[in-house]
């Protein structure tokens, strides 16, 4: 309460509205001010005009005045008038209170008078942003794989609405931004106990076996404020097969029934489960399946379970194949 020349006031000071109080904290962009006043008496005033006058710490949003006007023909004892204005916070100072100038000129009777009220502005929030989980797309990531889905979701677990919020993706071999602009982007505001979900799509270089990194996602806010979490990007290992060996009969244009047997080999450094090698038909090889046969051994003529194969573990498969009649001479692929 303000008390001058017998006229009393009182002011108070919050950010948002009395139906939606927010807390402000150093660094809060484009927040709303509603200051209030009371008349507490013991007279009724005339032509008022009210004066907010921000200083620092508060500064007004680009386009607005650094003081709030309000002209009123009267102020009746108890009434209560509020002033709105929208206001950036520096990001440099601490948590507390900061007094501001509050101007009031009114006629009493036939004099103008003018009183000077301080108003008590609580700055007392502090946003505090976490990482609360990240993930992959696919959830485990090959060599090979040309690129991959991280997703990755913040929440503000402070006491007041984090502002300005940018992130972005560091990211090191061999994950790279997959275009221009993707390690990054803006997110605005994060208020209190919202998880935010944010998506990055990565490029991943080939690699010949598996590569482990750290990413690193930069979060800024509030004008100042930084927080930085590690996310490991694991490559795993990947068994890799090849043919090592292959064991054939002379093999001639329109044979009905050659058995040839392929020698797979387990080259990589895991091993390869649930194993199954199918002949794909072309027009130079089939698989032979005597036409008295159930026509379903067709499938187990063309598909051939392994199992498990252990790193460099070898297997042989066979396959009884027919060659087109209708082809000439030559060295054709069979294709599995």
């Amino acid at each position: 309460m303000d008390q001058r020349f017998g006229q009393a006031f009182q002011t108070t000071a919050l950010w948002g509205s009395p139906q939606a109080p927010l807390l402000a904290a150093p660094g809060s962009t484009s927040l709303p001010l509603y200051v209030s006043v009371t008349n507490l008496g013991p007279e009724e005033l005339y032509s008022v005009v009210m004066r907010f006058q921000a200083s620092y710490p508060l500064t007004p949003i680009k386009g607005v005045p650094n003081n709030i006007t309000l002209r009123l023909p009267a102020l009746p004892v108890g009434s209560t008038v509020a002033l709105v204005g929208y206001f950036n916070i520096s990001p440099s100072i601490q948590p507390g209170v900061y007094n501001q100038t509050l101007n009031v000129d009114y006629i009493l009777g036939n004099e103008t008078y003018s009183q000077t009220l301080n108003v008590g502005v609580p700055i007392l929030g502090q946003p505090k942003i976490q990482l609360a989980g990240f993930s992959y797309n696919p959830l485990r990531v090959y060599p090979g794989y040309p690129y991959a889905e991280l997703t990755t979701v913040l929440v503000n677990t402070g006491t007041a609405t984090a502002s300005s919020v940018s992130v972005e993706l560091n990211m090191s071999y061999p994950v790279y931004p997959l275009y221009n602009g993707s390690e990054s982007q803006i997110v605005g505001y994060i208020p209190v106990g919202t998880p935010v979900t944010l998506n990055f799509i990565l490029g991943v270089y080939n690699t010949s076996s598996a590569v482990n990194t750290t990413l690193t996602l930069i979060v800024k806010y509030n004008q100042g404020q930084t927080q930085r979490f590690s996310i490991p990007f694991i490559e795993y290992p990947k068994a890799t097969l090849s043919i090592v060996g292959v064991t054939t009969p002379t093999v001639r244009v329109g044979d009905g029934a050659d058995y040839v047997t392929l020698t797979v080999k387990n080259t990589g450094g895991v091993p390869a489960q649930f194993l199954t090698f199918t002949l794909l038909p072309s027009d130079v090889f089939q698989v032979s399946v005597p036409s008295s046969e159930n026509p379903l051994l067709a499938v187990s003529a063309v598909n051939v379970s392994v199992g498990t194969l252990m790193p460099g573990q070898e297997a042989n498969i066979t396959y009884i194949i027919q060659v087109n009649s209708n082809i000439k001479h030559g060295v054709y692929p069979l294709s599995l």
